[in-house]
């Protein structure tokens, strides 16, 4: 048999953050940590094995030594509503950029068309997005909290889940429907754009033909502004 080697990274219920190394005692390294359901948090150490990062109670995004030391504050606008559910934060493969979910603000939402675009089959009918409701976006920065750039329209979909693949640095972000627990999309993305759409269970594309890339799922289109069919 092999020993356990490399840390592993972990809140307890009482928001206490602990680093463990191979088979040794773990060390805390950390506290206030943000508990969701399950008593779970979001914590994720970085590639290079050095940092912690996790989101603490008061909606912080912070990183920590994974020895112990003062935590660096990267962000001060994290959404909580995922813990226990889906990941909410989110190195790249380098260790240098991290994905979090933000909570969304009203000036990141894009006016919406006074007049929507003409449905193109008699068949289909149009179920409008909720209005005035806002959800999350996800955010990318810098290792040291400098922002990268920001992914998102709140009030058209609420992001709820970030991933991201080591070898590519494509992002998977999983949505919802704004004030709703309904499914919406599975997004794939860069650091810089969303850069396309993947159909989720109950989605299908838009049939808007000049829709780019909207899904019809729960019967709304974030992208043209709500057709269902």
């Amino acid at each position: 048999s092999t020993d356990p080697s490399g840390p592993v990274a972990y809140a307890t219920a009482d928001g206490r953050v602990w680093v463990g190394q191979g088979d040794g005692a773990p060390v805390e390294v950390a506290q206030g940590a943000a508990v969701g359901r399950g008593g779970q948090a979001a914590v994720a150490i970085a590639p290079t094995a050095d940092l912690v990062a996790f989101v603490r109670a008061d909606r912080t995004l912070v990183t920590v030594p994974v020895e112990g030391g003062p935590p660096t504050v990267l962000a001060s606008d994290a959404a909580t509503t995922s813990l226990g559910r889906d990941p909410s934060i989110a190195w790249d493969g380098t260790g240098s950029t991290l994905a979090y979910l933000a909570v969304g603000t009203a000036d990141m939402a894009e006016p919406r068309p006074s007049i929507p675009a003409p449905l193109h089959d008699p068949s289909w009918f149009r179920v409008p997005l909720p209005v005035g409701v806002l959800g999350n976006v996800v955010k990318i920065v810098q290792r040291d909290g400098t922002p990268i750039s920001r992914l998102g329209d709140p009030s058209v979909r609420s992001y709820v889940g970030v991933t991201a693949s080591p070898a590519d640095g494509l992002l998977l972000l999983e949505s919802v429907i704004p004030g709703t627990d309904q499914r919406y999309t599975l997004v794939g993305a860069t650091a810089a754009k969303e850069t396309r759409r993947a159909v989720a269970e109950g989605d299908a594309p838009c049939p808007n033909p000049s829709c780019d890339g909207g899904l019809v799922g729960e019967e709304v289109c974030g992208v043209c502004g709500g057709f269902g069919k």
